[in-house]
């Protein structure tokens, strides 16, 4: 578990479009998307505002 607005580096192999699921403020199961690029990731606010 981690602290709200903090970071920490995530020491696996996920593949090219890792999916990583949070608890909301309301107790929803909510994905974040991503998209990598090497060692490189970032959010797809698109996808992820899908759910």
């Amino acid at each position: 578990m981690m602290s709200p607005k903090t970071s920490a580096p995530l020491n696996v192999k996920m593949g090219g479009v890792p999916v990583l699921t949070y608890v909301n403020d309301y107790g929803a199961r909510m994905p974040l998307f991503f998209t990598c690029n090497g060692n490189s990731c970032q959010v797809d606010e698109e996808q992820s505002r899908k759910g």
